[in-house]
């Protein structure tokens, strides 16, 4: 992996670019020492080889109201970690060889959802315990995940057990069957919707202070044409970046409007098809 800027250049960075340009909005520096932070964590964590939670790190400070060198730091550092994360794809089979559905893949401990679906799993490289685990039963192994190497192939195999047989429809229960069991939902729409807000917020900051400018220049300096042209430049420009960070807002935010309600109509219909098997 490339070697990127050690944790304090990258704030030497931030520093500077705020002595270069004026604070537009209250609460920008506490946007900058979030931003900033979540760059140094994500660092750290890259340095241990923790990359899952690297890249949760380096996903908040690619926020719009983040520094532009740190936005485009932490953009690189993100799409290096894309490369390199390792994946792994399990597979539980009894003693015939057949698939089993139920228990869960445990990780140095932790859960990892979705591991008894047959999706590759992002993991962090080193060596590790891996673990089946359902009821009493449980089965362990010791491995080496590489940086890099994608969906590897992983099986757990229960030398006592086999898949119990699927009964004819004459020995189903006559009863209602139970719905199936829903998913937890993505939080993926609410955290777009955080955005477009955050982008919105940003956004009407440098309008605000851009039609200040602008007034105080009309005010001032415009009826003698004495207005210098930085001070002219400097409404505009605002007036500008309020503008497209207001409409990106919009945007996002209506995205994940249409998100939430797609998914929301997607539920029914997902439950008309479930009742009907």
């Amino acid at each position: 992996m490339t070697r990127s800027p050690r944790p304090i250049a990258l704030l030497l960075l931030v520093v500077s670019s705020l002595h270069a340009a004026p604070v537009s909005a209250a609460g920008n520096h506490r946007a900058v020492a979030r931003c900033t932070e979540a760059a140094v964590a994500g660092q750290k964590l890259r340095a241990t080889g923790a990359l899952r939670a690297a890249s949760q790190r380096f996903a908040l400070c690619i926020a719009p109201d983040c520094p532009g060198v740190v936005r485009r730091d932490c953009g690189k550092w993100l799409g290096e970690l894309g490369e390199a994360m390792p994946s792994m794809v399990f597979q539980v089979v009894d003693a015939q060889g057949s698939d089993v559905h139920d228990g869960a893949i445990f990780f140095d401990g932790e859960e990892l959802a979705g591991a008894m679906e047959g999706r590759a799993i992002p993991v962090d490289p080193g060596s590790h315990l891996l673990a089946y685990v359902q009821g009493t039963e449980r089965i362990e192994q010791n491995v080496v995940v590489r940086e890099g190497e994608r969906n590897r192939h992983l099986q757990f195999r229960l030398a006592n057990r086999n898949v119990p047989v699927v009964p004819s429809l004459s020995q189903l229960p006559t009863s209602d069957a139970s719905p199936p069991a829903r998913t937890s939902p993505s939080p993926w729409p609410w955290v777009l919707g955080g955005v477009g807000v955050a982008a919105l917020g940003v956004g009407t900051g440098f309008w605000i202070a851009g039609t200040n400018a602008h007034g105080d220049l009309g005010s001032s300096c415009a009826p003698t044409h004495s207005c210098s042209e930085d001070d002219v430049s400097s409404a505009k420009r605002q007036l500008v970046v309020g503008d497209i960070l207001v409409g990106v807002g919009v945007a996002t935010v209506a995205a994940a409007v249409v998100w939430l309600v797609t998914r929301h109509n997607a539920a029914p219909a997902e439950s008309r098809a479930g009742a009907r098997r």
